[in-house]
């Protein structure tokens, strides 16, 4: 399977809800502090050069970060019936995820990804 892509990764955040920041670089603009030289025209975050590489978009290759939006989700049950399975377990509910999906590749992300498209074709048809 091939590696998620930027466009796919930013389709992804916008799809949460999570700003996928376009981070441009200022000069001379009298509203923004002095040591502020970037700033995001999406969610309005400025950033001093020092910050920039402590801010950044989500790393959806890494699987704990897609599990940990995921998790967030209401449809967070859709996504576990497509990537693994819920079983009872030591009188507790326990998610099993197929381990293909635990990659740096971007395999569950992909999977995320599908699943909101998905609802999101779903709702447009209903």
């Amino acid at each position: 399977m091939n590696q998620l892509t930027n466009d796919e990764c930013r389709e992804l955040a916008e799809r949460l809800g999570i700003c996928w920041h376009t981070v441009e670089k200022k000069r001379n603009h009298e509203h923004l502090p002095p040591d502020v030289i970037y700033y995001c025209e999406l969610c309005e975050t400025h950033l001093p050069e020092r910050e920039l590489m402590k801010h950044t978009n989500p790393n959806f290759l890494d699987p704990v970060v897609v599990l940990r939006e995921m998790r967030k989700r209401e449809d967070w049950p859709e996504f576990v019936e497509q990537i693994g399975d819920t079983i009872f377990r030591d009188g507790e509910l326990a998610t099993l995820i197929d381990v293909d999906y635990i990659d740096d590749t971007g395999l569950l992300a992909k999977a995320a990804l599908d699943l909101l498209r998905n609802l999101t074709k779903g709702e447009d048809d209903g």
